[in-house]
């Protein structure tokens, strides 16, 4: 591990201003949110190779989103619904004890959502033994169920789920539950057409994010306020893309209205999760997937890059924009997979990227095992 850590410090190609793991492979955010006013940032991560594999949860935390501790790792693989891997989630506050929903992944089974609790500083973490939903919807021909999205509303928790539906398309599926621990199914809020090529939504969704943007409930007779969903676009083994989607949640149905590309850098951005911090800002983070080749990556020590995090708006027509925080130090800046700046407790301030070699300007996109996200 040690050895692991110093080649990819050594990497000229590093960044030292995005967040990154402290060597392997990181890939989506997960638990994206604000504690005790310090924002958290757990991620996709294999401690041991800078390939997809042995999936646990690292963890980072920073009092301004501009300077990042690491934390110890929230999950590791164990015996039991996620000794495969623990894959992608969120952190939620379950009067007062911080609470983790993740997809468990186990191989023969599949992903189930299971849940882990954790002390008022979020460094421990004690999983619980068995998935909180342990099977599939009944009759529904499901090719993957994975990721979550969890709020509290009307005294009772909803989730939603990722999914794919044979023959239809990529679907959010919508559960409540009294506790966290007892879910009802009640259906689909939204089925796409993998078969429509208007900004193309694929066979899967993963990474499903539902949040209203504006003030008061969003209708035909309130433009100042919008349901958004957030989708990231899975196809036969491949990532592709974020896609937003505006329109009304009215409980257990999404209407669109509009369906848009998340980010133009298209696979370059992937797997965006948001949150709501103290000053009302909706705050996401989205996974900057690798341009190198495979080998390049496992040479190097250290694979993929998370996003500088960006303040959620309305803009024109309903389109999302998605700028710099205000007084960020990042703000102006695009994402890069060089290093831009100072990366608080890693690396030298102010030291400025060398020239990109050309394997880090050949797009390519991401490839993951079959049946395999986070």
């Amino acid at each position: 591990m040690e050895q692991l850590i110093a080649r990819a410090a050594a990497d000229r190609h590093r960044p030292r201003f995005h967040v990154v793991s402290p060597a392997g492979w990181l890939n989506d955010p997960n638990g994206v949110g604000q504690w005790q006013g310090r924002y958290h940032l757990f991620y996709q991560y294999n401690p041991d190779a800078a390939v997809h594999g042995n999936i646990h949860w690292g963890h980072v935390s920073s009092a301004d989103l501009v300077h990042w501790r690491d934390d110890p790792v929230a999950l590791s693989p164990g015996p039991g619904p996620d000794a495969d891997g623990c894959w992608s989630g969120v952190l939620v506050d379950d009067g007062g004890t911080p609470t983790l929903v993740y997809s468990g992944n186990r191989d023969g089974v599949g992903q189930r959502p299971c849940l882990a609790v954790g002390d008022t500083e979020l460094r421990h973490w004690r999983k619980e033994p068995v998935p909180v939903i342990p099977d599939l919807p009944p009759g529904v021909d499901l090719l993957e169920f994975r990721d979550h999205c969890v709020w509290r509303r009307d005294g009772r928790w909803h989730q939603l789920i990722g999914a794919g539906i044979a023959g239809q398309g990529g679907a959010a599926l919508l559960y409540r539950s009294p506790d966290l621990r007892t879910w009802t199914y009640v259906g689909p809020i939204l089925v796409g057409d993998a078969e429509d090529r208007w900004v193309w939504t694929g066979s899967v969704w993963e990474c499903v994010d539902l949040f209203r943007l504006g003030s008061g409930a969003p209708d035909a007779g309130n433009e100042a306020a919008l349901d958004v969903l957030l989708i990231s676009v899975w196809h036969d083994q491949v990532t592709h893309y974020g896609v937003y989607l505006t329109g009304v949640f009215d409980g257990e149905r999404f209407e669109p209205q509009q369906r848009r590309h998340l980010d133009f850098g298209r696979h370059y951005f992937y797997a965006a999760q948001s949150f709501r911090d103290e000053q009302g800002r909706r705050v996401l983070f989205g996974w900057l997937p690798e341009g190198r080749s495979a080998a390049a990556q496992v040479e190097a020590g250290w694979s993929g890059v998370m996003s500088l995090p960006r303040e959620l708006t309305l803009g024109a027509d309903d389109e999302l924009a998605g700028g710099r925080l205000p007084g960020h130090p990042g703000r102006g800046r695009t994402d890069s997979t060089g290093p831009v700046g100072p990366r608080g407790g890693r690396g030298a301030p102010g030291q400025r990227p060398a020239a990109a070699g050309p394997e880090l300007q050949q797009p390519r996109p991401h490839e993951r095992r079959p049946g395999a996200a986070r």
